[in-house]
Order: C-alpha cells, then structure tokens, then sequence
C-alpha cells in the first residue's frame, strides 16, 4: 500500500529529470543547510510551479514538507523505480548529510 498517489510520483519524477538538466538549480537545492535556503531556491520554485501549488493557499507544514522532499530528491541522481528511495541516496549521502539537509539537531 502506498500513500503517495500516482500523479504525485509523475509531477515528481517530471521535476527531477527537469532538474538533471538544470544543474545550478540543483547544485543549489544540494548546498541548501536549512528549509529556509530550500525554499528560496530556484529549483524549489520550478517544483512548486510544476505542482501549481500557490504559497498563500497551503497550509505551512505542507510547504516544509515539500522542501525536504525537494532537497533530499536534488540529491538522487536518478529514480529506480526497483529500488527503495532510501537505497537510491545511500551511495551519495551520508547519516549525517542527510540529518543536515533536513535541519535536524540529531546526528545519529
């Protein structure tokens, strides 16, 4: 069972591979320290414009949860649909990258 709709994972899978094309779009979502620096990233915008998603009309954790999905996805370089997310960051984040790239105190 999955919680994520279809349509989320094409909006999804659309953005990233628009991402691989654009690099400093992406290079600035992976240098991103906080939700803050995420949100005010240009591959963050084109994320929320791809998901026509107006700042004013969602409620604020849906915003933060969408910046860490954006700053964790930057991170993949491409989606495998066979294997876990979780297994596609492993080669290129480590423990203590990834609690930093969601603005988490625990280091692990």
């Amino acid at each position: 069972m999955s919680i994520v709709k279809e349509e989320h994972k094409a909006t999804l899978r659309k953005w990233h591979e628009e991402l691989q094309e654009k690099r400093g779009e992406r290079a600035s979502l992976r240098r991103s320290t906080t939700v803050n620096d995420v949100c005010l990233t240009d591959g963050f915008r084109l994320f929320l414009k791809n998901r026509q998603i107006k700042w004013q009309d969602e409620p604020e954790w849906r915003i933060t949860a969408l910046a860490l999905i954006a700053a964790v996805s930057a991170n993949v370089k491409a989606i495998d649909e066979r294997q876990p997310f979780a297994a596609q960051l492993a080669a290129v984040m480590s423990k203590g990258r990834f609690y930093s790239s969601v603005g988490s105190k625990n280091t692990g």
